[in-house]
């Protein structure tokens, strides 16, 4: 008899920590899908405008 109580109480404590962990996963994907999401919206041509019009000041190579 208490061997199957055992046997249950692993099974679920293994089944809870399954749930947690599958969550965690779940998690980071959804962050780095809003991550990649706002990457993508981002204006590229007017950063690049933008970069071009930088005037770079330091020395003269050679």
């Amino acid at each position: 008899m208490g061997y199957i109580v055992g046997a249950i109480l692993l099974i679920i404590t293994l089944l809870i920590i399954g749930l947690i962990l599958r969550k965690k996963i779940y998690d980071e994907v959804d962050r780095q899908d809003e991550w990649k999401l706002d990457i993508m919206n981002r204006n590229v041509a007017a950063e690049i405008s933008r970069i071009k019009k930088v005037e770079f000041i330091g020395r003269n190579p050679g």
